[in-house]
């Protein structure tokens, strides 16, 4: 079935506001084209409305990002140290790019973004392209592959002038109940922590 952009985005909204939290995996490439660079890695992530998460990423530079809402803790293992800012939003943190906010993103999207899409794609998913709207922006452009039945995103490729990053998305879990627990950081007396 084809749709128009608006079309999709209404799909895509009424999907999101049917999530309450979502859980999936995900495979990362960075590919930074000025240093002939490419690194992969991996992870698990786990979303709650409206604005909590928790990122567990696997790879050469292992991370965890929790954030309950308010705060957003960023543990890097390899040097056991925990930095620790008030949550900003979703476009001004830290959070790995290429990963967006699978349970809440539409809204955001539309504020913040030039849509484009032809509602016709390829056979198993819509494909919706997205530059920022803000001049003041560095030019990039985000790539979004919605999955035709079930209007998840499938995958995600941000580009900007030297970076690319494809991620590909698998193993959806949708409303499993995930524990407010998992969107609490807690610390231990080993690591260096960091207030910004």
């Amino acid at each position: 079935m084809r749709l128009t952009l608006e079309e999709l985005l209404s799909e895509l909204k009424a999907r999101e506001e049917s999530i309450q939290d979502i859980q999936f995996d995900y495979e990362q490439t960075i590919i930074v084209s000025s240093a002939d660079k490419q690194e992969k890695s991996s992870g698990r992530v786990v979303f709650k409305a409206p604005d909590r998460f928790k990122i567990d990423r696997e790879g050469p530079h292992p991370q965890t990002f929790v954030c309950n809402g308010k705060k957003l803790w960023i543990y890097s293992p390899r040097f056991k140290q925990v930095v620790v800012e008030a949550w900003k939003g979703w476009s001004r943190s830290k959070v790995p790019p290429g990963l967006i906010n699978v349970g809440k993103y539409v809204d955001f999207l539309k504020e913040n973004f030039t849509l484009t899409g032809d509602g016709a794609s390829d056979p198993s998913s819509y494909i919706v392209t997205a530059a920022p709207k803000d001049a003041r922006e560095p030019p990039t452009t985000l790539k979004l592959w919605i999955h035709r039945l079930d209007y998840l995103p499938l995958q995600m490729e941000w580009r900007s002038e030297s970076v690319l990053i494809k991620t590909k998305i698998t193993r959806f879990n949708l409303n499993p109940g995930s524990d407010d627990r998992v969107f609490e950081f807690k610390t231990t007396p080993d690591m260096d922590i960091v207030h910004l």
